[in-house]
């Protein structure tokens, strides 16, 4: 269980990062390169590579991201690709 610190500012907190990061996902077509979304979430958090590399594992902990190698994509896409076909 994760539990909300009271020391954090709420855009430091996992569960912002990893909503943060999921958004970015869903914004590229496809299938994106780990530091392709690496760069867009740091320009977009202006936190560090540690906190983008937190919220990827715990996204793909979720279940909510796929890896394949060095290439992320959103598991909510394959998803309804593969009920469309």
């Amino acid at each position: 269980m994760i539990v909300l610190s009271k020391d954090l500012r709420p855009e430091r907190q996992i569960y912002y990062l990893g909503a943060t990061l999921l958004s970015i996902i869903a914004e590229t077509t496809g299938k994106t390169p780990v530091h392709e979304l690496c760069q867009r979430f740091l320009e977009k958090t202006g936190s560090g590579s540690e906190a983008f590399f937190l919220a990827l594992d715990w996204l793909y902990l979720l279940g909510a991201v796929n890896s394949e190698g060095e290439v992320i994509s959103n598991v909510s896409e394959k998803s309804s690709d593969q009920q469309q076909q």
